[in-house]
């Protein structure tokens, strides 16, 4: 992070930027921590300078009173989703509720009727991250991920049949309705989807939904991206979607030879419909074709792709899985029913809870009360916004899950190496990690 002139010139280090990060960084923002920064920010505002991030090119923050920043002025660009700065602190507490584990007995319903006769439906944007609220259609997918064998690898890669039908076996288990298992109301196979509408009346009558809940179904199904409103399904056929669709982590999901996502989509009428349609959806990426697991960019999965060569080459001496964590780990508490003022007040005098979702954990089932596990992050941008909030939030997934090793994955730095030699760094340092706890568990 520097400071500069409005146009960006004369740019100028902020040596202590860890404290703006700290005070109005999406995982920061108590009264402490701003008045620890209030020095920096008066100076700098004393000097007609702004702060610059280094996220997006014109990504600003502009001192305002000499106590706080404003994200936005006109002509200004939008922080990246992965910048600290891309969130208030005070909207996160709402963002980390979305982001904690859906109970199993707590029923989606997503398409519910208000006593006033309009209709409430879960809402989405087309860009999806964790910069964002969660919308129910990705935590419905997500909540199922989770409790599926999808999101842990152990020496092999299970078949597709096998992991597909682990999602479905959770889909009896969480309630789209109240009583009434998402599976009874699922099409799971994007090639049956045109006899799931045309059958939709009778399995709605069959399911039984409680008044208020207008009958709706649930599309999950592998596909190859989305095109011009219309997910790409495997076989290349087409299905539009009228509302919606929320795509993890970008604006769009290109059909490419290689590219496979899992979607989760609503299926129902709104007022005035005929017949049942896809009403919107949510698109995740998957590691490929034959490996469901739910990955948020190319780069877990080369760092993934070095995790499963390690676990080849200690078969047999230390076997040890895989798990991507897709849910919230931290163990501050947020009311299920905290109004979004009082989450607000809360945040002003506290701060706002970090978001503590590791990129994957290494599990040694060896070692009692998990303390053989590891904490495996990837670090993907370069920006001192971006590693200053990493310094403190890694270390937080470390204490939430008992004090348990890390470990990084550094695609940027350091500067002087290549990338062949980053990745062979980080492969070496998790090497060595492995090795000692297959050392201390053959001396046992």
């Amino acid at each position: 992070m520097w400071s500069a002139e409005h146009d960006g010139s004369d740019p100028t280090t902020v040596t202590e930027s860890g404290k703006i990060v700290a005070a109005f960084g999406r995982n920061g923002g108590s009264a402490a921590s701003r008045q620890a920064a209030r020095r920096i920010v008066e100076e700098t505002q004393n000097s007609k300078r702004w702060f610059f991030c280094g996220c997006r090119d014109n990504a600003v923050l502009v001192p305002v009173e000499g106590t706080h920043v404003r994200r936005k002025i006109r002509n200004s660009a939008d922080h990246d989703d992965d910048c600290p700065f891309s969130v208030e602190p005070k909207d996160q507490a709402l963002i980390v509720k979305s982001m904690r584990s859906h109970a199993a007995d707590v029923p989606f319903s997503f398409l519910v009727e208000r006593a006033d006769g309009a209709q409430e439906t879960s809402t989405g944007t087309f860009k999806q991250s964790h910069s964002k609220r969660r919308p129910g259609l990705a935590r419905l997918l997500i909540s199922l991920a989770e409790a599926s064998t999808i999101q842990r690898v152990g020496r092999s890669v299970l078949g597709i049949g096998e992991q597909f039908g682990s999602l479905k076996d959770q889909a009896g288990k969480f309630l789209l309705a109240p009583n009434l298992p998402v599976r009874r109301m699922l099409c799971s196979d994007t090639r049956k989807y045109d006899d799931f509408v045309s059958d939709f009346d009778e399995k709605a009558q069959a399911a039984r939904f409680p008044n208020r809940v207008r009958p709706h179904g649930i599309l999950l199904d592998k596909i190859k991206g989305v095109s011009n409103g219309q997910l790409i399904c495997m076989d290349g056929k087409a299905l539009p979607v009228v509302g919606s669709i929320s795509i993890f982590g970008r604006a769009d999901a290109p059909v490419k030879d290689w590219s496979t996502y899992i979607v989760a989509g609503l299926i129902g009428r709104l007022s005035g419909d005929l017949e049942p349609r896809l009403l919107r959806a949510y698109v995740h990426p998957c590691v490929s074709s034959r490996n469901l697991m739910l990955v948020d960019s190319n780069y877990e999965r080369g760092t993934l792709k070095i995790i499963r060569k390690l676990q080849k080459e200690f078969q047999g001496i230390i076997d040890f899985s895989v798990r991507k964590p897709l849910t919230d780990v931290g163990v501050r508490q947020i009311a299920d029913d905290i109004s979004d003022d009082d989450a607000r007040g809360e945040i002003d005098r506290d701060g706002a809870p970090r978001i503590l979702i590791p990129d994957f954990i290494l599990e040694f089932p060896q070692f009692a009360r998990k303390r053989g596990d590891i904490i495996v992050e990837t670090l993907g941008f370069s920006w001192t916004s971006y590693r200053d909030d990493k310094k403190v939030t890694i270390p937080a997934m470390q204490a939430a899950l008992g004090g348990i090793a890390a470990v990084a994955h550094d695609f940027c730095f350091p500067e002087e190496l290549d990338k062949e030699q980053r990745h062979a760094r980080f492969e070496a340092r998790l090497k060595a990690m492995v090795q000692r706890r297959a050392e201390s568990f053959q001396t046992r």
